[in-house]
C-alpha cells in the first residue's frame, strides 16, 4: 500500500473503533518519523487521536488494543495516543507535553 492508502485505512479504522464505543473522532495527526519523511522500513506509525470526551483508562486500553490489532492485520505497526479535546486544549501550547510536538510537527489527517 502507498503512504496515502495506509493513512486512509488507518484513519478509517480509528474512527470506526472509537465510534463503536460512542466516541466521535475530532482530529487525527500522524507524527514522528513518518510525518517528517525520516522513517526507516521498520518504523511504526504514530497517531495522536483527539476525541470528543474523556475515556477512562480501561476503555482507552481496550480501544487502543482493538485498533492496533486491526492495523497489524494490514501490516501497520502503530503507536496510538488518544486524548479528549479538553486535554488537547490544555496541552497543545505547553512544550512539556508530546501533544505540543505532535500537533506542530505532525500532519493532520
Amino acid at each position: 500500500m502507498t503512504k496515502e492508502e495506509i493513512l486512509k485505512a488507518a484513519k478509517s479504522i480509528i474512527v470506526e473503533e472509537l465510534q463503536k464505543f460512542g466516541y466521535t473522532v475530532l482530529e487525527v495527526y500522524l507524527f514522528g518519523s513518518r510525518a517528517k519523511d525520516r522513517e526507516k522500513p521498520d518504523s511504526d506509525w504514530d497517531f495522536l487521536i483527539i476525541v470528543d470526551d474523556e475515556i477512562d483508562f480501561p476503555h482507552k486500553k481496550e480501544i487502543t488494543m482493538l485498533i492496533r490489532r486491526r492495523l497489524v492485520k494490514l501490516d501497520i505497526s502503530s503507536d496510538l495516543i488518544i486524548q479528549s479535546y479538553n486535554i488537547k486544549k490544555t496541552r497543545e501550547n505547553n512544550i512539556a507535553y508530546l501533544t505540543y510536538y505532535a500537533i506542530r510537527e505532525g500532519i493532520p489527517l
